[in-house]
């Protein structure tokens, strides 16, 4: 297993100085040709004797991320010229490999880059690879993914090419699969230099310094793989706690964002691929229901659900939302200053988390309304638990006990879910648990009224999560000091 820094640089002085920075991190080094002014054959020659670590030389254009814009015989003058000084890899695009030929003795990696725009064809861009490969080569499929499970699909495929085949996805949605490529299989994966040094030359580049030490953790073997899928995830702060988890139970495990866009797709990527536990957050939470291989009664009862576990036997649906909603009622109760039996619940929302809210309520006996912006969506949920259906323009004038934000709207600082002048509530709750404190909040607070955040709900849920992916009860004070760590960094990222 290898990790390669990809090193680029205007003059080839610039480029010694990152390779010799980069070379005690990584076991091989590309030296990217594409940007140099010009190119010395000797003192390129000098350069790779000095690094003592096998090259990969490559001059990429557009096609692969690179600036190299002049004549294609200029860029196989530079590619033969880096062979002949002592280069282990020659990097070709696949397009140009039959004319470039043989650049013996350096072995040749055949490149293939597909953007963003263009969906995962694996079977028709491994065949064309295969039609211009020679016997020794090596192929590379890099995908600008756009899924989850492009991304998932693209490891499958370099898992089924022992060790043939460099596979992985480009950008922010894949950048997971740069740390799984060389687990699945591949002969090696790209990194950056050092935040210190240089900056990355794809989009989703690792920091060596970041990657190399995970994929050392790992020692070579496939480890127990969990996740959060939904979309959007950027947001989740998940990783953060199921990592801190996992790695106190000093598991080699690894929990990842998947933004998905087709479920069923993802499913049956993460199934064959070995994922061993899922958050699951909107829009996906019935599918997660549907297309589960069980489902336990949690799941049954609210309709949705938000953990899959492995199992012999398939994923197992379960809901742990249900456990956080009680909880943060429990914390109502004390804002309020008497029980919640009896007082009215307004839910806005009709999906998976706005039903967890209608069953804990229903529970604690409270009277129970419902509003969304679809009235039927409204209607079908309040028709499931007992409650009142609301028009959403009902909630201009209406006063209730319990305002319950149930909607992913408020992410973003200029998102709210209502105007200020509608907010008629003893107690507003925001199921969001982002930080500084959602826009509804902040309003909600200007007009005198108490407000909670989706802390309790998220680490309740959560912790209950922990123990169903592992089968060990969290420290729940560690969870909460991730988790408000984690806050304070994505917020001031933002």
């Amino acid at each position: 297993m290898a990790v390669v820094v990809s090193c680029l640089a205007g003059d080839l002085s610039a480029l010694a100085r990152l390779a010799h920075a980069s070379a005690p991190f990584a076991e091989r080094l590309e030296l990217r040709l594409d940007a140099l002014e010009s190119f010395d054959e000797e003192a390129f020659r000098a350069l790779v004797a000095a690094l003592g670590k096998p090259v990969i030389a490559a001059c990429n254009g557009p096609e692969g991320y690179g600036r190299f814009l002049g004549p294609t015989s200029a860029r196989f003058e530079r590619l033969r010229a880096a062979a002949r000084a002592g280069a282990s890899f020659v990097d070709v695009d696949w397009r140009l490999a039959a004319e470039l030929g043989d650049v013996a003795p350096a072995q040749r990696v055949i490149s293939r880059h597909e953007p963003a725009t263009r969906p995962l064809e694996l079977a028709e861009w491994l065949a064309e690879l295969d039609a211009v490969a020679r016997p020794g080569d090596l192929r590379k499929l890099v995908h600008e993914s756009g899924s989850a499970e492009e991304a998932l699909e693209l490891l499958l495929a370099v898992r089924e090419a022992r060790g043939t085949l460099i596979g992985f996805s480009a950008g922010d949605v894949g950048r997971f699969s740069r740390l799984l490529a060389p687990l699945a299989g591949a002969p090696w994966t790209y990194a950056a230099p050092r935040r210190a040094d240089g900056g990355a030359t794809a989009p989703g580049q690792w920091p060596v310094d970041e990657l190399a030490p995970r994929l050392a953790h790992f020692a070579g073997v496939w480890p127990e793989l969990y996740g959060v899928v939904g979309r959007p995830v950027a947001h989740s702060l998940s990783p953060a706690l199921h990592g801190a988890h996992l790695a106190a139970l000093g598991r080699r495990a690894l929990y990842v964002r998947f933004e998905a866009h087709d479920f069923a797709r993802f499913a049956r990527a993460a199934r064959a691929l070995g994922v061993r536990g899922l958050s699951i957050t909107a829009p996906f939470k019935r599918d997660a229901l549907e297309l589960a291989d069980l489902v336990d009664a949690p799941a049954r009862e609210l309709g949705s659900a938000n953990t899959w576990v492995a199992t012999p036997n398939g994923f197992r649906a379960t809901n742990t939302d249900l456990v956080g909603v009680r909880a943060t009622l429990e914390r109502a109760e004390g804002l309020l200053g008497r029980p919640c039996e009896g007082v009215e619940l307004c839910v806005l929302g009709a999906g998976g988390a706005a039903r967890a809210v209608l069953a804990a309520g229903r529970e604690r006996r409270m009277r129970l309304a419902v509003a969304a912006r679809r009235f039927a969506a409204a209607e079908s949920v309040a028709t499931e638990f007992g409650a009142r259906a609301l028009h959403w323009d009902e909630l201009a004038t209406r006063r209730t006990g319990v305002l319950f934000h149930a909607t992913s709207v408020g992410w973003r600082d200029d998102e709210c879910v209502l105007p200020a002048a509608w907010l008629h509530a003893e107690l507003v709750i925001d199921a969001l648990y982002r930080s500084p404190e959602s826009e509804l909040l902040r309003r909600a607070r200007e007009r005198g009224v108490p407000t909670l955040d989706g802390e309790t709900w998220f680490l309740a849920q959560a912790a209950e999560q922990a123990r169903e992916f592992t089968g060990v009860e969290p420290d729940r004070l560690a969870l909460l000091r991730s988790f408000r760590a984690a806050n304070r960094s994505m917020s001031s990222a933002e």
